[in-house]
């Protein structure tokens, strides 16, 4: 095997393996890319441990092991050994019940990588420098209110939450007004005896905060400013995390990207997942090192040209392709909502033809944001704007490889193809046997390498929104009834518990006129006895009913019928009894309507207790 055995080995657990048929690339692509290698002899090797790739002493690649095959030949027995990069780490780590509200990326990211909890609230208490009376909203779970000094804050300011219990606390996020959160702040932790700091920021220009650290035993934390500021300071919610295992993968450069992103990145998702969506809101790249760290960055590799591969002098073949599949004119990204209420922005050249009809349309509804939107637009905007151009490049011998890395900009040269331009190295492909080495470099002009990844991961987003999102679903109320200055009409929504979000809520108010069905009503008779204690005169007039008779009997014997008036003087204390026999009245049926109503007041409770109102006419 000659130079093989010098240069390139496989080392499992500290020890050299005996492999040949070595395959294995290094690419920009966010999906774990798979290695395989082949043992002359046995090896009880297992499954998910690690294997590492070393060139020249230097480890190029790690990956862990997913499948072993073995088996005979008529050269003799062989073991298969097949995996994928650390990615797949990432790729087959959900993360349970969190929340991301939204915040700087790099945060977010940070997050992610911390296997955590949400610490229980139930137990919690709240101590602030000022505006005790709210202390509470801080932790209620009601995001329409919250704690607030109502005041500029100051230097002496401050929150302590008591968790009423120690826990490993990892991680915090706090979500503030908008316009009233820290400027310059620092997040600490109770020890048992000094507070012991764990984050800290200044110029802070995000509303939200969302800080992540290696686990500290605590019951308490401690948010406060390092300065005097200029605005009010109001939490509307604060959640907490404890750490319960290692990292997934370890963190390497996480570069600050300083605008905050938001986006639905939520519960039992993989993790690979919510970090390339993460960098695909702003278009940034991220790397899993050989050494295990992630990186993240506006770019891998290099941003100016490292060296030259030219036709004819350190490229064996080079072949040119320039994809013109998916470019177009003008993009449209529709982000969460439904309807009038959906995110929407367009971006595109400036002379638009329509004729050319290059328009795309692109729907990502786990973005909630418009500014977050804009910025994913742009994104999409710079990577199909222009074809594609790729290039597969078979360098001389592996030591090209020690002038670039992956990510890194390299000048490609061919005066046969015409080509002489800078592009980026997005993919290595090595294949090391006893022939010797070769090399398949990728190059392109893409942004970044992840048209397939991004189609899988539109794909998850949607599998995502069917079981966290849920299905959206309408649910209409009826309710009619009369409403007079007492007698208001009480409608209550019923909302069914399985409900996630609440998009919006129409409210359709018709004024009709009182209605009834009927005139009359059947009546029975009845006796009224009345008094008096002096002397008078009565004056009783009857006249024929429509239907029936009546007749009316004095206490002195007098009776009357028919239609006529009688005059009588009795003096002294006395009485009159007045009977009116059993008797009916016809009821005429039908549909009688009276007066609509007017200057009718419309009043609406909100979840918060607040009680808002209007006038309808």
């Amino acid at each position: 095997m000659g130079g093989l055995e010098v240069t390139w080995k496989v080392m499992w657990r500290g020890e050299e393996l005996k492999a040949t048929n070595i395959d294995f690339t290094i690419s920009l692509d966010p999906s774990p890319q798979e290695f395989s290698f082949t043992l002359p002899s046995d090896k009880d090797l297992d499954i998910w441990s690690t294997v590492d790739i070393y060139y020249n002493n230097t480890l190029v690649f790690r990956g862990l092991i997913e499948d072993l095959e073995r088996g005979f030949s008529p050269s003799g027995f062989y073991l298969n050994v097949r995996g994928r990069d650390l990615k797949v780490k990432l790729l087959k780590s959900i993360v349970g019940e969190t929340r991301y509200i939204g915040g700087e990326p790099s945060d977010l990211i940070r997050a992610i990588l911390m296997p955590m909890v949400e610490i229980s609230k139930s137990g919690w208490t709240v101590d602030v420098s000022r505006g005790t009376s709210s202390a509470d909203y801080i932790w209620d779970k009601n995001f329409y209110r919250g704690w607030s000094i109502n005041a500029t804050y100051s230097a002496s300011d401050y929150v302590i939450i008591n968790f009423g219990a120690t826990h490993n606390v990892c991680r915090i996020a706090i979500e503030h007004k908008a316009e009233e959160y820290l400027e310059d702040w620092i997040i600490e932790y109770y020890d048992g005896s000094s507070w012991i700091p764990l984050a800290s920021a200044s110029n802070w220009t995000i509303k939200n905060i969302d800080k992540t650290w290696d686990g500290v035993e605590t019951q308490q934390l401690r948010i406060r400013p390092l300065s005097d500021g200029s605005r009010k300071w109001t939490i509307n919610e604060v959640w907490v995390f404890a750490q319960t295992d290692e990292r997934v993968i370890e963190e390497g450069t996480l570069d600050f990207y300083g605008y905050p992103v938001y986006g639905q990145i939520g519960n039992f998702e993989d993790r690979l997942s919510q970090i390339a969506r993460i960098a695909s809101y702003i278009g940034w790249e991220f790397f899993v090192n050989p050494n295990g760290t992630l990186d993240f960055k506006e770019q891998i590799g290099s941003t100016t040209s490292v060296t030259t591969l030219r036709e004819g002098i350190n490229i064996v073949s080079i072949s040119y392709e320039e994809d013109a599949f998916e470019t177009y004119d003008r993009i449209t990204l529709l982000g969460s909502g439904e309807g009038e209420n959906q995110l929407s922005y367009t971006v595109g050249t400036s002379n638009w033809d329509a004729s050319k009809k290059r328009w795309g349309l692109f729907v990502e509804k786990d973005i909630t944001s418009l500014a977050t939107l804009q910025k994913r637009a742009e994104v999409l905007w710079e990577k199909y704007k222009n074809p594609v151009k790729r290039l597969l490049v078979e360098p001389v011998g592996e030591t090209v490889a020690d002038d670039f890395n992956i990510g890194d900009v390299v000048t490609i040269v061919s005066e046969k193809l015409g080509i002489n331009e800078e592009m980026r190295v997005v993919s290595i492909r090595y294949n090391i046997s006893t022939r010797g080495v070769r090399m398949e470099v990728e190059l392109s002009n893409e942004v970044l390498k992840v048209r397939d990844f991004i189609r899988k991961l539109m794909q998850s987003v949607k599998e995502f929104q069917q079981y966290f999102g849920g299905f959206p679903s309408v649910i209409q109320l009826n309710g009619e009834e009369n409403l007079d200055g007492t007698h208001p009409i009480v409608i209550k929504l019923k909302i069914p518990k399985e409900t996630r979000e609440v998009s919006y809520v129409l409210l359709d108010i018709d004024g009709l006129a009182f209605r009834a069905y009927s005139k009359a009503t059947k009546s029975g008779g009845g006796t009224t006895v009345t008094s008096a204690s002096n002397s008078h005169k009565h004056s009783i007039s009857i006249s024929s009913p429509a239907s029936g008779s009546v007749c009316y009997v004095a206490e002195d014997g007098f009776s009357s019928d028919a239609s006529l008036t009688v005059y009588t003087t009795i003096s002294g204390s006395h009485s009159h009894k007045v009977t009116i026999p059993d008797h009916s009245h016809n009821i005429d049926y039908g549909i009688y309507e009276e007066l609509t109503p007017s200057n009718v007041k419309l009043t609406i409770t909100k979840p918060s207790g607040a009680v808002s109102y209007t006038h309808l006419t």
